[in-house]
């Protein structure tokens, strides 16, 4: 029995995601996207993330950088989630011209999409 034939495309960048499994309502946490150049040309990369109607954050909305070969380059973002339950990611975006074969679907592939935000816990005030 034959198999069929599988095309292995080499990716250019990787992208490599620090974040807790879960957050907590009006508690900050961090979110971290290293990115990773593993050609050996210089990488020009226009980085931007959306806005997200779960979270406040602070960090580059829109940023342009250079990664030297095999380097690599954090971006980090301070996420203040507002709401509770499995919530939507602020989604990034590259562009990479002498990269075109990442797309935001190959970026969506790379970096989870949600997280669960717990609600806070009600305190107990005994008088």
């Amino acid at each position: 029995m034959a198999l069929p034939d599988i095309s292995v495309e080499h990716l250019p960048l990787h992208i490599d995601t620090d974040l807790p499994s879960h957050g907590l309502v009006r508690v900050p946490l961090a979110l971290q996207f290293t990115i990773v150049n593993h050609t050996e040309m210089v990488q020009n990369i226009e980085a931007s993330i959306d806005p997200s109607e779960a979270f406040m954050f602070s960090g580059h909305k829109q940023v342009f950088f250079r990664i030297l070969p095999s380097d690599d380059q954090t971006l980090l973002y301070n996420l203040y989630p507002l709401i509770p339950g499995y919530v939507k990611l602020p989604r990034l975006h590259l562009k990479t011209p002498q990269a075109p074969t990442i797309t935001d679907d190959v970026v969506s592939k790379m970096i989870p999409s949600h997280i669960y935000i717990k609600p806070q816990g009600k305190t107990i005030i005994n008088t």
